[in-house]
């Protein structure tokens, strides 16, 4: 299995109410927040996740997922 870390850069402002939501989607999946917008996540699946939510929302972000055997990033607008 391949040891990864996701992280997730919010770009767009999202309302107050959305910013709750995924600050407690990154707490529950117990991202690290590297930041005021970026959050990085130690499972595929959970980074997943946060993204799903950011798209529900309708906020953009940015990913890089880094792998011990590369780097990949993804950017979503």
């Amino acid at each position: 299995m391949t040891d990864l870390v996701m992280r997730v850069q919010v770009l767009s402002e999202p309302d107050d109410w959305m910013w709750q939501k995924l600050r407690e989607c990154a707490d529950e999946r117990q991202a690290v927040s590297l930041g005021e917008r970026e959050y990085e996540f130690y499972t595929y699946s959970d980074g997943c996740a946060f993204q799903s939510m950011c798209e529900q929302f309708g906020v953009d972000y940015s990913t890089v997922i880094e792998r011990e055997d590369g780097l990949h990033t993804c950017d979503k607008k």
